[in-house]
């Protein structure tokens, strides 16, 4: 029964405009514990008709008590309050203005009480830790008051705030501080204006006490603009990286887009309990501490990028999806997708381009291409959903991204910016479609994106098959490009896509051919376009000629070709693209991994053979590149191994190949990493940039094959007590944990260290459960100080690693490892249905399972869908449960 309530889908084809416009929305919150509603909203909201003779129309409500009801200043009755179905007291509210003079334009006062304290779903206004914050996107604006809660009612806000003073001394919404002073009783008011109409999901209300580090950014035209950042109360001094991250974000969006600051004020503000990585609303950011606080005391390199990265987000959605936004939830990846591209050319241009494309290729690689082939398989602009949250998907956000990667790749990085130009200059102020996006990219670039635009409509992964053939006597390449994208869960029929693929010719010493031709004289540059089912290629050559192609992931596809383990080997070492060794590198693994997990030992010594030759000759180039050998020597993980196959996959055999391909490793080049350490430059102060942060990983994967069969431990407590920033301590601990060292001491030392570093623990825990050998390890981790069920760090920092990444606990055929997913599904869903929603989706990989495992996932669906579900889960549920039913047809 999964729902005592069946709700039906949304679709994007019922999009209606709407009648009537919120034009103005003045909310005054008073927050007081003493009255009758701790928690009390006045909204006086400013309608405009739009269709003319329309008399009625419904806002949007969930767990709301009306209080009070006027039109112009009277007080109305012609008004309905309806209870709809669904978890959660979700509301309708109709009302008629037939009885009123003037129809076309009233002034709508409502006064409602609203739940703040016990609200745990993280969605509205709510308590994060001692904090009041909002939470609104996609739809947690009608917790807040009845309203046109959909991205199309653009307003202008003015906001006046009460509460007490001692408790929550800052007082901050959107826009700029208009008004404040203090009040009877302890309270003190802030009012603040946003002069920028915005729709109901960017508005942020915070109310607390932080400590808060400010600093000043110049503008390109000499505007002065305030920035603050307010943090945990003695933590200030962890924020200055993200203040660095923030104004060089504005200097490279002036610099790279044009693009510049429109308020006098920014502010962002940490808060402990966040659904998700962090919110865009107007001015006033609102950030989980993750993705803002650290330093090099208690952040790793990778979470500093991170931190980096998501300021950068954040702050360019001011305008990719705050001053345009998106017209319909529907349209989510216009603001996102494009953000998300922004963000990336952001990271590449200031710390490293190659290193950024291949960990967002990763992503994509990983998780996101089982996303594509799974139970929840869409499209990039969806057309049918039963929860909105469930749009913030790796699809809509990173293939977005790639979407929007290949516009500017067909048309140029100049058309592009002309592009975003005129973009801005039909739609500042409007919420628009995807759409419309395309449209100003084909009209300022002159470029015909009509067929194109399929990747907005169609899920699943695109297959390329190249082949190649030599034809010595006539010296000719026959080169032959097919694509196929296979039915996914959600939709059968599939069209050609176009897809630009960026293509490397190397001749038989390694070099990269340049200028050649096809037979009829036509020119083959480095970016070949399929945009049919096939494409034949013949092309004039003395010698046959190694094809690289889809080199930076110029299209998000799955390349097929028939290469032998020697050609993976020769790219490997000869390409002169790092993205495509990159590549070439993970390709030649995958075999050594399939030739292993087939029962084949003469392919698997051959493949091994090789790649244990090509890592040398990885070895003897890292220290010329450390940030991208480090990830080229890094132990490939078990989730990347398992996104490569499609289906049979047996995860515990995964686990034991893995454990034996790392081990041969490291007996054969233990040696030479322990001679490569001795040969690392000494780093000296630290700094984050990417040559040191490259040569904290390099180090790192070096320590961890010189220790691998317990020698020279000595070499991780160095690591450990010499360290001067917080990347180097825990690696340590890492490799203690993967190499099964058993160094006791350093454990103990780092748990009493840390004890009051919430974020650092985190780090910890999940080290504990990719490393742990048993569920009740698992389990274990929970009974940490720092634990709390109902924070979504806490919880993802056990159980996404422990999915991803530890097949043995995971995939245990005692059921032990699914029956946790499934028992945290559960209890999250009774108070966080986004985080039950993030939790349930550990289990929907159940379909390239071989028998045995898919049986014992399935089961857990099925299970599942016996209780009282979300609609946020059961959607995903639903979807599960019908593509294993299709399978075991």
């Amino acid at each position: 029964m999964m729902t005592q309530a069946e709700n039906k889908a949304m679709l994007r084809s019922d999009y209606r405009p709407l009648d009537f416009h919120i034009v103005e929305t003045n909310l005054d919150f008073n927050f007081s514990q003493q009255e009758e509603y701790p928690a009390v909203v006045k909204s006086e909201l400013k309608f405009k008709r739009l269709t003319p003779g329309v008399t009625t129309f419904s806002l949007d409500g969930q767990d709301l008590v009306l209080l009070k009801l006027r039109v112009n200043g009277l007080a109305w009755d012609d008004y309905k309050l309806e209870n709809l179905p669904g978890e959660g007291k979700f509301q309708k509210l109709t009302i008629d203005i037939s009885k009123l003079d003037n129809q076309d334009e009233f002034v709508l006062e409502i006064e409602n009480a609203l739940e703040v304290e016990n609200n745990k779903r993280l969605s509205g206004i709510y308590k994060a830790g001692e904090h009041i914050c909002s939470q609104c996107e996609s739809e947690g604006f009608r917790l807040i008051t009845y309203y046109f809660d959909r991205p199309d009612n653009l307003s202008i806000f003015t906001v006046k705030i009460t509460a007490d003073k001692q408790a929550y001394p800052y007082l901050l919404s959107n826009g700029n501080p208009v008004e404040s002073g203090d009040l009877d009783d302890g309270k003190h008011f802030a009012v603040w204006h946003d002069p920028f109409p915005k729709p109901s999901y960017l508005f942020a209300l915070v109310a607390g006490e932080f400590d808060v580090l400010e600093d000043q950014f110049v503008t390109k035209s000499g505007r002065k603009v305030d920035l603050k950042i307010f943090g945990e109360v003695g933590k200030v001094s962890q924020l200055d990286f993200a203040m660095s991250s923030l104004k060089r974000s504005m200097k490279w969006d002036e610099e790279r887009f044009g693009l510049e600051y429109d308020l006098d004020l920014f502010m962002i503000v940490a808060v402990s309990f966040f659904n998700m990585g962090a919110m865009e609303n107007k001015g006033l950011n609102i950030f989980n501490e993750s993705a803002l606080v650290g330093d090099k005391d208690t952040a790793t390199d990778a979470r500093l990028k991170r931190i980096d990265k998501v300021v950068g987000h954040e702050y360019f959605h001011n305008w990719t999806g705050d001053r345009v936004t998106c017209r319909d939830w529907f349209q989510l990846t216009l603001k996102e997708g494009l953000t998300v591209f922004r963000d990336q050319e952001f990271t590449s241009d200031t710390f490293d381009r190659t290193l950024e494309r291949i960990e967002s290729v990763a992503a994509m690689q990983n998780f996101q291409f089982d996303e594509d082939n799974g139970p929840t398989s869409h499209p990039i602009r969806p057309d049918k959903v039963l929860s909105q949250d469930n749009f913030y998907t790796l699809t809509v956000y990173n293939k977005g991204s790639e979407v929007i990667r290949m516009i500017h790749t067909l048309i140029g990085e100049a058309n592009f910016q002309k592009g975003m130009k005129l973009y801005f200059e039909r739609h500042d102020g409007q919420a628009v479609t995807c759409d419309d996006f395309v449209a100003a990219m084909a009209d300022a670039s002159g470029v015909n994106l009509d067929k194109f635009k399929l990747w907005y409509s169609q899920s699943g992964t695109p297959h390329v098959t190249v082949k190649q053939h030599f034809d010595a006597q006539n010296q000719v390449l026959f080169l032959d490009f097919t694509q196929v994208t296979y039915p996914t869960n959600n939709q059968q029929e599939k069209q050609p896509l176009v897809l630009p693929l960026k293509t490397i010719f190397l001749d038989q010493q390694g070099n990269q051919v340049l200028d050649l031709k096809t037979v009829d004289g036509q020119e083959i540059g480095d970016l070949i376009i399929l945009d049919q089912e096939k494409l034949n290629l013949q092309i004039s050559t003395a010698e046959p000629l190694v094809v690289v192609t889809n080199v930076d992931f110029s299209a998000p596809v799955i390349v097929h070709q028939d290469r032998s383990f020697e050609e993976l080997a020769f790219v490997a070492k000869n390409v002169n693209n790092e993205y495509a060794r990159f590549q070439a590198v993970q390709d030649l693994n995958f075999e050594v991994y399939k030739a292993h997990l087939t029962g084949n030992p003469v392919l698997a010594g051959q493949a091994l053979g090789l790649y244990l030759n090509v890592y040398e000759n990885l070895l003897a180039r890292a220290i010329d590149n450390p940030a991208v050998y480090a990830i080229l020597l890094r132990f490939t993980s078990p989730a990347a191994i398992a996104a490569r196959f499609e289906k049979d996959l047996d995860p515990l055999a995964v686990a034991n190949v893995y454990e034996q391909v790392n081990q041969t490793l490291a007996l054969a080049h233990g040696h030479r990493a322990l001679a490569l350490l001795k040969d690392l430059p000494e780093q000296g102060a630290f700094e984050f940039n990417v040559q040191q942060a490259g040569l904290r990983d390099l180090k790192a994967v070096l320590i961890t094959l010189a220790t691998r069969h317990g020698e020279h431990k000595e070499l991780v407590t160095e690591l450990y007590e010499q360290a001067d920033n917080f990347t180097d301590r825990i690696n340590a601990l890492g490799v203690n944990l993967a190499n099964k060292l058993e160094l006791v001491t350093l454990e103990e030392d780092f748990l009493k260290r840390y004890h009051h570093e919430v974020l650092v623990l985190d780090a910890y825990q999940s080290l504990k459960a990719t490393y742990a050998q048993s569920i009740d390890e698992v389990k274990e981790l929970t009974k940490l100080h720092t634990y709390d069920s109902q924070n979504p760090n806490r919880v993802r920092a056990i159980t996404g690693p422990l999915a991803h990444n530890n097949f043995k606990v995971m995939y245990n055929l005692d059921k032990s490892g699914v029956k946790y997913i499934t028992e945290e599904t559960l209890r999250a869903d009774k108070f966080n249905p986004q985080l039950s929603s993030n939790l349930v989706s550990l289990l929907l990989k159940f379909y390239k399972l071989s028998d045995k495992y898919r049986a014992m996932v399935v089961e857990q669906l099925e299970y599942l869908a016996t209780q009282t579900l979300s609609n946020n889960v059961r959607e995903k549920v639903e979807a599960a449960l019908a593509m294993a039913s299709k399978q075991s047809d």
